[in-house]
C-alpha cells in the first residue's frame, strides 16, 4: 500500500507496530461512545483487529502518523460500502492527545483524494451521531456535503466527479 502524505501526516497502512496508540485511542470512551458498534474495545480485541486486515483491494486501514516526529495521531479506515449511499464508506478517529488540531480534516481530505485518483472510487460517504459537531465540521471541512440524515445520524457525501 502506499504512502499517503499531506503537509503535517503521513497516511500508511495499520500495523501491528501502531498497537500501543490504536489501543489507547480504541479503548478511550469518547471513541467508543461515537463509534457505535464499531471497533475493538479492548487490548485483545485491538490485537485481532491489527492482525485481521487483508490489502485485497476493497478497503485501506490508515494510521495517521505525524511527519515530524512519526507519532500515531489516529485512524482513517475506507472501504466498500454496505449501503447504496456511495461506492465506498469511512470511519476515523483520534487520540485524545490530538483532538482540535486539525489533523483529521487534513487526513480525510487526503484519503478521499486518494480513494478517488489511486483506487477510482468514484463516491464516498459517512456519518456521525447528530452530537458529534467535531465529526461534522470534520468532514464539512473535507468538501463533504450533507445529505438527508436517518434516525440519529447525519450523514455525508462526496458525489461522483464526471
Amino acid at each position: 500500500m502506499g504512502l499517503v502524505r499531506t503537509e503535517r501526516l503521513e497516511l500508511r497502512w495499520a500495523g501491528v507496530g501502531d498497537f500501543a496508540a490504536l489501543c489507547e485511542m480504541w479503548t478511550d470512551e469518547l471513541v467508543g461512545q461515537y463509534m457505535g458498534d464499531y471497533g475493538p474495545r479492548d487490548e485483545e480485541a485491538v490485537r485481532a483487529w491489527l492482525t485481521g486486515f487483508v490489502d485485497d483491494g476493497t478497503h485501506v486501514q490508515f494510521s495517521l502518523t505525524r511527519r515530524s516526529d512519526g507519532e500515531v495521531v489516529g485512524w482513517l479506515g475506507m472501504g466498500q460500502s454496505e449501503e447504496p449511499v456511495a461506492d465506498w464508506s469511512f470511519g476515523y478517529a483520534v487520540r485524545a492527545a490530538h483532538r482540535g488540531q486539525g489533523y483529521m480534516t487534513e487526513a480525510l481530505t487526503a484519503g478521499l483524494e486518494y480513494c478517488h485518483d489511486e483506487l477510482g472510487v468514484a463516491s464516498l460517504w459517512g456519518e456521525c451521531f447528530v452530537g458529534n459537531g467535531a465529526s461534522a465540521r470534520v468532514m464539512t471541512g473535507a468538501g463533504m456535503v450533507e445529505i438527508e440524515p436517518v434516525e440519529r445520524s447525519r450523514r455525508f457525501r462526496i458525489p461522483a466527479v464526471s
